[in-house]
């Protein structure tokens, strides 16, 4: 999501919201859902748009990627100067369900910050979630994987499955905000 302002007739600011996509048939249909947003189809491996944006959100991409790197350049580019860069990743051990779902890597808390850096942003905020409950999660998650993407990753939910998703949802409000041992990166850079 990129998030922008322009400054309307009236003299006043009025808020953009964009966003992009590598695909672009998927740029079509969120065209089509969100009509009052713009879309771009974009491989931020490759480019930044030629525009730039108050707020950038990169959230859960760059863990499938194969230069994250330059993605995180990429994004750099389209932060106006005094605006933030909002980015999520997992961390730590990468199970079979995630590979199955297209995970190349789990970046480190420490590579983030060096990729930000590098690209001219300075580290905000970036904090290690997820320890103990959602760390736990993943860990029973893929002690049967294969059950799991089964029974939890195709088709509705049944009754049972919805009630197993919300009460694994409450458990997460226990997780610590920040421990080195948690498996989902938060971080904010400007």
């Amino acid at each position: 999501a990129l998030v922008g302002q322009q400054v309307g007739q009236s003299g006043r600011g009025v808020s953009i919201l964009a966003g992009a996509d590598l695909s672009p048939d998927q740029v079509e249909r969120n065209r089509r859902r969100m009509p009052a947003a713009e879309f771009f189809a974009l491989d931020v491996q490759a480019a930044s748009l030629p525009r730039t944006f108050d707020v950038v959100v990169c959230s859960e991409v760059v863990e499938h990627l194969d230069d994250a790197r330059a993605a995180v350049a990429h994004l750099a580019q389209m932060v106006k100067p005094g605006g933030r860069l909002l980015l999520t990743c997992p961390a730590g051990a990468m199970y079979a369900t995630e590979r199955h779902f297209g995970h190349v890597r789990h970046p480190s808390a420490r590579d983030l910050a060096a990729w930000a850096e590098a690209a001219g942003l300075r580290v905000d905020t970036l904090w290690n979630w997820g320890w103990p409950t959602y760390h736990l999660l993943k860990w029973a998650t893929n002690v049967n994987s294969e059950w799991a993407l089964e029974n939890f990753a195709n088709g509705p939910y049944s009754p049972a499955a919805k009630l197993v998703s919300t009460g694994l949802y409450w458990l997460n409000f226990l997780n610590r905000r920040d421990d080195r041992r948690g498996c989902q990166l938060v971080g904010v850079f400007r």
